[in-house]
């Protein structure tokens, strides 16, 4: 059995020739297809990660907020008191400056 080498003709060898450089550019193509959608693919990562940061610190504000709405509705609360303790300790004390002018008027 003998191999023998197929023949081929110049047209042959400039024909593989051409596929084999149309291969190249699509190669080349399909590479920078594939850096632009990686460099997409990036900055859509980096803007989700920076849409949760968002969200995080959202979240944080609005606890900070509510923790705030109710230190100020205890302190509404304790003003409250304040203010009723104060005014039942000044209407004692006009009700005994009363009594005591009324005393000496007698």
């Amino acid at each position: 059995m003998s191999w023998r080498c197929p023949e081929f003709t110049h047209s042959d060898v400039e024909n593989q020739h051409a596929e084999l450089e149309l291969l190249r550019r699509q190669a080349f193509d399909l590479n920078l297809q594939l850096a632009d959608q990686s460099e997409e693919l990036r900055q859509l990562r980096e803007r989700d990660r920076n849409e949760l940061a968002l969200a995080q610190h959202v979240a944080d504000l609005r606890a900070l907020v509510e923790s705030r709405e109710n230190q100020l509705e205890t302190v509404g609360q304790t003003a409250d008191l304040l203010r009723g303790e104060l005014e039942q300790t000044m209407n004692q004390h006009v009700s005994r400056v009363r009594w005591t002018v009324d005393s000496l008027a007698w």
